[in-house]
C-alpha cells in the first residue's frame, strides 16, 4: 500500500491548518466582541452642566474683619452696612433684583459685631516696597509688609515694566491665609450659605477695617491708599490649595516658600462647605461714597455690586493692558464704576441669562425707523441686536440700547440718549498669554469683547487729568456741541453716526470729527448709519437707521458645534432673508441620529407638525430666535442632542433642517463602519475573506483528520478488526487528486 501524498496548500490554508481550532476560535470571538463592542465614546456620551434662567438665590456671607491693632466694627457702621446690603429701595440686594428682571435673589447675611480678629497687625498686609520710577530701584516703605518686588527667572530684582518679569507671591499667600483665619473663627451656625447645592459656600465677602486706600476710586494718587493690585484694594480672588509650585508661571516662588508644613493651605470649609471663591473690600473704600436714605448711609453701593458681579460671573470691561483705552467707559457696572451702580450693557445681561434674545432683545431686520426706552424702564424690550450679512466672516455684531440718567441706577450716568456698540464674542475668551481658554476674560486682555462707539473714539474715563474728554460723546441724543474742549473749533452733531460706504476705511489724516464710522476690530467700516437721533422728555430714542439688508444667502443651512468657550455648544445658520424665525429643538441622539461620513445624519426626519405638537418623543429644549441672529448658544445637557430646526419665513412656509449632533464622542465601531461606505467594502471584501479562510480551514482540518485516520488503519491493516474497503471505500487509498496513484486494479491483499 502506498501512503498518502503530502498536501500543497496556499499560504493561507498553511496559515489556519497550524492554528488550532481552539485558538482559531478564541481569535474569531475577540474580533466580534471587538466589532459589538457598545462605544468608542457614542452617541449616549454626556456633557456636564445646566442652563437655567429661571429665579435663582444666591447667599452672600459677608463677615466683618479687623487687624489685631485696630479698633471693632462701632454699632453705626454695622447698620449702615447692613442698609447697603439688604435696603428694600437702595441696595446690592435691590440693585441685582433690578438688572436681572426678578431672577436674582441676593440674599446677604452680615456678621457685624466687633468683627473677626486677625492675629497680625495692619502693616502685615500691606506691600513692603515701592518702586522709585526716578531711581530705577525699589525703597522700604512698611518694614513689616510682604514682599512686593518684580523678579527675573534667575531670581534677580527687576523693575515692574521689565519684559518676561513676575512678582513675588507673598502676597498671594498672606491673602490665603488670611482668608483662613476668618474662615476658621467666623460663626456660621444655622445659616444656608449653599443655595445651588454644589457642596460650596455661593459667595463670601470679607469686610476689612481699615483707612488703608481712603480716597475710593481716586485711591491711587494719594501715598496713604493702596494701589490697584495690593492686597486690601477691593477685589475677588479665588483660592488656592496646597502646591505652590503650579502658580511658577505667574509668579516668582522662592524655594522656601514649598517647604512642608510652612503654610496651612488646606480647603477652607464653613457648615462643611468648601469656599471657592471671596471678595475682599475695605471699609475706608465703602466709606468714601455714601448715600442717604432717612436714617441710614448707603456705603459705596457700586463697589460692592461690581466686586460681587465678579462673584456671580462677570469680569472686568477695562482691559488691564491698555490703561488709556477702557472701551466700555460708564456704561456697564464691570467698566467705570459709579459709587450709585449702573447698569450692566444688554449684552452682559443677556449672557448672565437675565435677559432672552427674541424678547428683551429683539433684532432689526431692514433699514429704517426705530425707537427704544431706557434700559431702566419697564418695557419689555431693552435692546436692539443688528447681524449683518457678513457674521460669518467677522465673528461681530452690534448692539443699540437707551440709556437715561433720570432713575435710580444710572443715575450717575453723563448723560440721556441711544449708544451703540461691538460685540465680538471670542474675544473674551482670549486670555492673559494671547491664547484661546475657557474663562471669559471680558475686555481684561486682548482685544475687545464689547466696544462702545463715541466721537473721535475719544477715551470714556472716569479720570482724564487734562479734562478735555467730554464722557458724554458716546450718548447720542440729537444735541450739537459747538467749541468742544481741544477740537479747534470742531462741533459734535449727535443726531448722527456713522458712515454709509460700507467699504470706506477710516483715513489715516481724517477729520476724526467728522467722520465717525461704524467700524469692526479690522478698521473696516460696517456701512451702519444713524441718523434722526432725538429724545422725548420720558427718555424714550428715536431713530433712523440704514444699512447692507441683502439676502443672506440663497437657502436655509445650518450646522452645530463648540462655543467659544469649548463647554458650550452653538448652532449656527443661514438663510435667504432676515424676516422670520427658527425655533431650535433638541431631542436624544440615540434613535434619531446615525454617523455618516465623517459626521451624523438624522435616522429619521421629522415633520413640522411632529415637531410643534410634541410627537417626536425624546424632546429635551427647544426656543425661538429671529432668523437675523444667526445663531444661538445652545443649552447644556447630559445626554447626546439631535438639533433639528424649523424655519419659519412669516409667510406661511416652515422648513425642518437637521442642524447635527451635540455633546458625541466618538462613534462605537460599528457606527463607524456602517457609516462609512469605503471601511464598509473594506471590511466586506475581509469579511469574504474571513469566511472563505474558515471554509478552506474547516475542509483543511476535516481532510487532514480523515488522512490521519487512514495513516493509523493502514499501520493496523493486519489487525483483521479493521476493514479499510468498509471505513473508506473501495479505494480508499486515494486520498485527493494530488496523492501519487496506483494500480487501478490494485486491490487489498494482491
Amino acid at each position: 500500500m502506498q501512503k498518502p501524498s503530502a498536501y500543497r496548500l496556499p499560504f493561507f490554508q498553511i496559515l489556519v491548518y497550524n492554528i488550532s481550532m481552539k485558538k482559531f476560535c478564541i481569535i474569531l470571538i475577540t474580533i466580534l466582541l471587538i466589532c459589538v463592542s457598545p462605544r468608542w465614546g457614542g452617541l449616549s456620551a454626556k456633557a456636564e452642566g445646566e442652563i437655567s434662567v429661571e429665579k435663582r438665590t444666591e447667599a452672600n456671607l459677608a463677615v466683618a474683619v479687623k487687624f489685631n491693632d485696630s479698633d471693632g466694627f462701632s454699632s453705626s457702621l454695622n447698620k449702615n452696612l447692613e442698609a447697603t446690603f439688604n435696603y428694600d429701595r437702595v441696595g446690592v440686594r435691590d440693585y441685582f433684583d433690578e438688572v436681572s428682571l426678578g431672577k436674582l435673589d441676593l440674599k446677604t447675611t452680615y456678621t457685624g459685631g466687633e468683627g473677626v480678629t486677625l492675629s497680625n497687625d495692619e502693616d502685615y498686609y500691606k506691600p513692603k516696597y515701592k518702586f522709585d520710577e526716578v531711581k530705577k530701584q525699589y525703597r522700604v516703605i512698611n518694614q513689616n509688609g510682604y514682599d512686593n518686588r518684580y523678579f527675573k527667572e534667575d531670581g534677580t530684582v527687576a523693575a515692574p515694566t521689565e519684559s518676561g518679569v513676575k512678582q513675588s507671591i507673598e502676597r498671594l499667600v498672606k491673602e490665603q491665609l488670611l482668608l483662613r483665619e476668618v474662615v476658621s473663627s467666623v460663626n456660621a451656625d444655622g445659616l444656608d450659605l449653599d443655595m445651588d447645592g454644589n457642596g460650596e459656600v455661593d459667595i463670601l465677602t470679607l469686610i476689612v477695617k481699615t483707612d488703608y486706600n481712603k480716597g475710593g476710586g481716586w485711591g491711587h494718587l494719594f501715598s496713604n491708599s493702596s494701589s490697584w493690585s495690593d492686597l486690601l484694594w477691593p477685589h475677588m480672588s479665588f483660592v488656592i490649595e496646597d502646591d505652590l509650585t503650579a502658580l511658577e508661571s505667574s509668579y516668582y516662588v522662592p524655594k522656601d516658600y514649598n517647604s512642608e508644613g510652612k503654610y496651612d493651605l488646606s480647603i477652607p470649609t464653613i457648615n462643611g462647605l468648601k469656599v471657592n471663591e471671596f471678595v475682599l473690600i475695605t471699609t475706608s473704600y465703602l466709606e468714601e461714597s455714601v448715600i442717604t436714605y432717612g436714617d441710614v448711609n448707603l456705603l459705596n453701593i457700586g463697589a460692592l455690586c461690581h466686586e460681587l458681579m465678579h462673584a456671580i460671573g462677570l469680569n472686568d470691561y477695562y482691559s488691564y493692558e491698555q490703561s488709556t483705552d477702557p472701551s466700555v467707559g460708564e456704561f456697564d457696572v464691570m467698566g467705570d464704576t459709579n459709587f450709585l451702580p449702573q447698569m450692566p450693557l444688554s449684552y452682559n445681561r443677556l449672557k448672565m441669562g437675565w435677559l432672552e434674545e427674541g424678547v428683551n432683545v429683539v433684532p432689526i431686520e431692514y433699514s429704517g425707523d426705530y425707537a427704544l426706552s431706557p434700559v431702566t424702564s419697564d418695557d419689555e424690550v431693552k435692546a436692539y441686536k443688528l447681524v449683518l450679512n457678513d457674521y460669518a466672516q467677522t465673528g461681530e455684531y452690534f448692539m443699540i440700547e437707551a440709556r437715561s440718567n433720570g432713575g435710580v441706577y444710572d443715575k450717575l450716568l453723563s448723560g440721556s440718549g441711544l449708544i451703540i456698540y461691538r460685540v465680538n464674542e471670542g474675544n473674551g475668551y482670549i486670555g492673559p498669554n494671547g491664547t484661546r481658554t475657557k474663562i471669559n476674560y471680558g475686555n481684561m486682555y486682548g482685544a475687545n469683547e464689547i466696544y462702545v462707539y463715541r466721537y473721535g473714539g475719544k477715551v470714556m474715563n472716569t479720570i482724564n487729568f487734562d479734562l478735555t474728554v467730554d464722557k458724554s460723546l458716546a450718548i447720542l441724543d440729537g444735541t450739537v456741541i459747538k467749541n468742544a474742549p481741544n477740537t479747534e473749533g470742531k462741533f459734535y452733531d449727535k443726531s448722527t453716526f456713522g458712515i454709509r460706504e460700507k467699504s470706506a476705511y477710516m483715513p489715516e489724516n481724517a477729520d476724526i470729527y467728522a467722520y465717525n464710522p461704524i467700524t469692526y476690530t479690522s478698521g473696516k467700516n460696517s456701512g451702519i448709519l444713524l441718523t434722526n437721533i432725538s429724545v422725548d422728555e420720558d427718555g424714550r430714542v428715536s431713530f433712523h437707521i440704514e444699512f447692507d439688508c441683502d439676502d443672506l444667502n440663497a437657502e436655509f443651512t445650518a450646522r452645530s458645534g463648540s462655543y467659544y468657550d469649548l463647554t458650550q455648544n452653538y448652532v449656527a445658520w443661514t438663510a435667504p432673508a432676515r424676516r422670520g424665525n427658527v425655533t431650535v429643538y433638541g431631542f436624544l441622539a440615540d434613535g434619531t441620529a446615525k454617523y455618516m461620513n465623517g459626521g451624523y445624519a438624522a435616522t429619521k426626519m421629522p415633520t413640522v407638525e411632529q415637531l410643534e405638537n410634541g410627537a417626536f418623543s425624546g424632546e429635551l429644549f427647544s426656543f425661538t430666535r429671529p432668523v437675523s441672529f444667526l445663531g444661538s448658544v445652545l443649552p447644556k445637557t447630559d445626554e447626546a442632542v439631535s438639533v433639528f430646526l424649523v424655519y419659519d419665513d412669516l409667510n406661511g412656509n416652515k422648513r425642518v433642517i437637521f442642524g447635527g449632533v451635540i455633546g458625541a464622542e466618538n462613534p462605537s465601531f460599528i457606527d463607524f463602519l456602517l457609516g462609512s461606505p469605503v471601511w464598509l467594502a473594506l471590511i466586506c471584501v475581509l469579511g469574504m475573506l474571513l469566511v472563505a479562510t474558515i471554509a478552506v480551514g474547516v475542509v483543511v482540518i476535516v481532510k487532514k483528520s480523515k488522512a490521519e485516520k487512514l495513516e493509523q488503519a493502514q499501520d493496523c491493516q493486519d489487525d483483521e478488526s479493521v476493514n479499510l474497503e468498509a471505513e473508506f471505500g473501495e479505494n480508499y487509498w486515494e486520498v485527493d487528486e494530488v496523492g501519487e496513484s496506483g494500480d487501478e486494479n490494485h486491490s487489498d491483499g494482491e
